[in-house]
């Protein structure tokens, strides 16, 4: 997590940075780059992705190229180029009920595929737990459906109705980010958020008129300003006009900026669709994702520039929450244009993907402890046999402030799912190859933070052996081709062959002993001709049950 905390301050400095990772084949990659975006392909990922971490503790990868252009490719498979910021789900916790909600989310509308090689990608994160969010109790109506459009559980936010909803003073540890869109805030009402933002890293999102008026407010006593991304406040909503697409897009690397063509026709409505700084400006290190580049009212009333996007950490200090303010009323679409909006497009979709993606950013920057576990279990383990598992944490954690459960996807758990260490058992069942062992610390808020380890169940019968002696002379006595037990397992595999001057004579990718095999034949030449009797050299390279590579180097005799 400290990794992930590095890449949200790398990218708030105007840096751009992202791990290379290779993810093994068997993956299933979300495409949020399809046009026209619409509810499916482009809101319903993120309620999968909710879905996956709160409901089967999948770890989810979060790919972005750190150079490209707005609206450019984060990397290409299979022919299709992957752009505004995918998620990936590892082979290894795709189990059968995984598959399961992955089918159900596509018939929602996601889109995506399933990979059959490996390929290397850009990471940005890997999201390891669900936001909490929290409604500002009397105006919280105007965001909800932003939630019903991704198909996230009102659960996630408190509750489908106003009345369990949240007042600033209610905030607590427990919640990630604070929703507050049009609004009316007071000190008396919400100055809750100054210490909230500063004591539990408590992440704000604000939208239309709710944004000048908070960053206006001042404490009685006039020692407090709550201007998170001012440096003296903004000029009030109605002191000002709005902005006038087409809007500059900045930062296209930025995780919140992960959305496709624009969203100008979602921001232009309401009592404040834009947002003017007074003298002093921005904070340094405000990002102005979204701006309008020649508002009139700049330079004049105002030094600029007039955005309809921004966030960064609250007051410039990276030890606070993340802030983030967004233009516009009618974000989820209104009634026959001018301003009351126009009807639900694909501009509203982009808005609503920067509000998720700023959601996903803030519950990465907030978790500054390092919670992740290390397992201590056996690689392999035989069927019915019974192993030791424990686990150990970063010295600055405190055991004691989690609950510990273990799960497993197949055998069992002894002495109980509560132990800081247990008993695996793998399951007897010769169809299970692979199980998931994982281990969850809870905290006191109910976070889950887990970590998984895949064990390779094997009887010791599933082993790779390739025959010492092949008589390749059709007498179907002996070995009349290169034998290699159990290759049926091993679909995903490449054999190399070479005579004893290391020269190669045959290759074949997918070897099933069958018609894909060697018969004393060399292929690396355009007429196939017989090669001699004599010791040869062969390099086998596969894919494990864990998409994992191995290979095997040796030799064989060939006779006649």
């Amino acid at each position: 997590m400290k990794k992930l905390l590095l890449y949200s301050l790398l990218f708030l400095s105007g840096e751009v940075f992202a791990s290379i990772e290779t993810i093994p084949a068997g993956a299933f990659i979300i495409n949020l780059g399809i046009s026209p975006q619409t509810q499916g392909n482009g809101l319903k990922p993120y309620g999968m992705v909710y879905d996956l971490l709160q409901n089967f503790s999948v770890p989810v990868k979060w790919v972005i190229n750190p150079l490209k252009s707005k609206d450019g490719i984060d990397f290409t498979y299979n022919n299709t180029a992957y752009r505004s910021g995918s998620f990936i789900i590892l082979a290894q916790y795709r189990t059968t009920e995984v598959n399961q909600a992955i089918d159900t989310w596509k018939i929602k509308g996601v889109i995506g595929e399933d990979t059959n090689t490996q390929l290397s990608v850009d990471v940005f994160a890997t999201l390891t737990y669900a936001p909490k969010w929290t409604i500002d109790k009397f105006s919280g109506t105007l965001v909800s459906p932003f939630f019903v459009n991704a198909d996230i559980p009102a659960s996630a936010y408190g509750g489908a109705t106003q009345s369990s909803w949240k007042n600033p003073s209610q905030l607590t540890q427990c919640d990630d980010i604070f929703i507050l869109p049009h609004a009316d805030p007071t000190w008396t009402s919400h100055q809750n958020l100054l210490t909230w933002n500063k004591d539990f890293k408590g992440a704000i999102w604000s939208g239309c008129h709710a944004v000048s008026v908070m960053e206006n407010i001042v404490s009685p006593d006039g020692l407090s300003k709550m201007n998170f991304l001012t440096t003296n406040g903004m000029v009030n909503y109605f002191s000002h006009g709005n902005g006038t697409s087409p809007f500059n897009y900045n930062f296209p690397a930025d995780p919140v900026m992960q959305f496709i063509n624009e969203l100008d026709d979602a921001a232009i409505t309401g009592s404040e669709s834009i947002y003017l700084p007074k003298a002093g400006g921005w904070r340094p290190g405000a990002k102005l994702s979204v701006v309008d580049p020649d508002h009139s009212q700049v330079p004049g009333l105002s030094p600029g520039p007039a955005a309809v996007v921004a966030y960064g950490y609250g007051f410039d200090d990276p030890n606070r929450g993340l802030v983030m303010y967004q233009g516009g009323h009618f974000h989820n679409g209104g009634f026959g244009g001018g301003f009351n909006g126009t009807p639900f497009n694909g501009d509203h979709v982009a808005l609503q993907r920067a509000f998720f993606n700023f959601s996903f950013l803030a519950v990465v920057d907030r978790q500054t402890k390092n919670v992740s576990a290390q397992l201590s279990a056996a690689p392999s383990m035989s069927p019915g046999a019974s192993y030791p598992v424990s686990f150990t944490i970063p010295a600055n954690i405190n055991i004691s402030d989690y609950e510990v459960r273990w799960a497993a996807s197949t055998g069992t758990i002894a002495p109980g799912s509560d132990a800081k260490s247990i008993i695996y058992t793998p399951s007897t069942d010769p169809s299970v190859r692979i199980a998931l062992i994982t281990l969850f610390l809870k905290d006191a808020c109910g976070r889950e933070f887990f970590t998984t380890q895949n064990i390779r169940i094997s009887d010791g019968d599933d082993q790779l052996v390739v025959a010492r002696l092949i008589s390749a002379n059709g007498d179907g006595r002996g070995h009349d081709y290169l034998y290699i037990k159990n290759i049926d397992r091993y679909p995903d595999n490449e054999i190399q062959i070479f005579n004893r001057w290391g020269i190669k004579v045959f290759e074949m990718k997918n070897y099933d002993n069958t018609i894909r095999s060697f018969k004393g034949t060399a292929n690396r030449k355009a007429n196939a001709e017989e090669v001699i009797e004599g010791v040869y050299y062969y390099i086998l390279k596969y894919k494990d049950e864990m998409n994992e590579d191995r290979q095997l180097k040796d030799y064989f005799i060939l006779k006649r």
